[in-house]
Formats: structure tokens, sequence, C-alpha cells
């Protein structure tokens, strides 16, 4: 889960904690709690309410101070020769500096734009995100390290199409494996009906997948 998420995870439970206390308040004004009872619940619902509120504090003070981080001397150069302006651009296509660093393979500056607060969620105008094109350039190890970022690992694509079946599709085997070990859902199929097995391309994808249908 990236900074993100959670930020948004515990703004819910803020609200939910906040809509408790004040059914609390209104059953302590009714007599609907006894005096003791409910003071002693709502002393309770106040502490984690409190916490909440610090955690989303030290969510929000890490987010600006990354969105304040300047990139390495090395990522404001790559960055100005992809002609993106900053950490967070985008091409005309919707690709963020953190899929083409995917797409390329380069592993330092992906670290740091995650570093940075890039979103590994974010898609682009055909809904890939950076997991996606760490596929296509095919390195098991930036796929960990997307996933470890919270990578979602069964996005689909404008044609319903996920990093799994992609990799069955292009004979990756390596990839596939490194999805499927980390999740991957392997019943989900593409928008004409097709799963990861419906489309392996290659006698070693094809068996891999059969084997874990066999287990």
């Amino acid at each position: 889960m990236n900074t993100e998420q959670e930020m948004q995870q515990v703004k819910g439970r803020i609200a939910e904690v906040y809509a408790r206390r004040e059914r609390l308040k209104r059953e302590l004004e009714t007599g609907g709690l006894a005096p003791r009872a409910g003071l002693a619940r709502l002393a309770e619902t106040d502490q984690e309410l409190s916490a909440l509120d610090s955690r989303f504090k030290q969510l929000w003070d890490a987010a600006q101070a990354r969105a304040k981080a300047e990139p390495s001397p090395a990522l404001a150069v790559w960055l100005a020769g992809q002609g993106l302006a900053h950490c967070h651009a985008r091409t005309d296509t919707g690709m963020t500096p953190l899929m083409l660093a995917a797409l390329k393979g380069e592993r330092a500056l992906l670290e740091e734009l995650l570093a940075l607060g890039a979103d590994p969620n974010h898609v682009n105008d055909d809904d890939h995100h950076a997991l996606w094109f760490a596929c296509v350039h095919g390195d098991p190890a930036l796929l960990a390290l997307l996933i470890e970022r919270g990578a979602d690992i069964d996005n689909v694509n404008v044609n319903g199409v996920t990093c799994a079946v992609y990799a069955a599709s292009t004979g990756k085997l390596d990839v596939l494996k490194c999805l499927v070990e980390a999740g991957a859902d392997l019943s989900k199929e593409t928008s004409g009906g097709y799963t990861a097995l419906d489309s392996a391309a290659t006698l070693p994808v094809l068996k891999y997948l059969r084997s874990l249908v066999v287990a």
C-alpha cells in the first residue's frame, strides 16, 4: 500500500469513527447510555480519533515533503531527455516518468521516482500502468519492486488485458511466474473472453499454466 492509498484508508476510518462519536453523544444526551459507560466509550473513541488524525498528518507531511523534493542531477537530465518537466509530468499519451523508466528498465531511476512519490497505479490513455511496462521490459526484479510498492497486479487495460494475460501471450515465462507468485488472478478474462491459459503463446508457458490448474 502506498502513501496515497493509506491516506484514503485513514480518511475513511476518520469519517467512520467520527460518525460513531456523534452517535454516542446523541445516546448520552437522550439517556440511551448510562453516563459512566457512555463517557468511557466516548473517551475511547476520542483517543482513536486522535490517533487517526495524527497518522493522517504524518502521511500528509510525508507526501508534501516528497512533492517538494528535487530530483537528482541524473534524474533531472533523464527527465529532460524524455521531454518531461518534472517527476509527475505526462506525455501526450498519458505516460508518466515511472512508466517510461519501467519500460526502459531504469531500475535506479524507478527507485528514485517511487521515493519522490510517483504513483505506481497511475495509468496512461490505454489504462496501462508502470507494472505493465515493467512486464514489457521483462525484468522480474522491476516487477517485484513495483509490486512491493503497491502496484495493482490485476489492473486491466482498455481491452481487459491483465499483466498475466500479456505475459502469457508473449511467452514471458519468468515474468508470468513473478506475477503468479505475487498473487495474480489467472481467472480474469479479457474483453474477448480469454484467460492467461487461453492466451499461452509458447509450450513452456502452456505447460506452466496447466500445471497450476492441475495443482
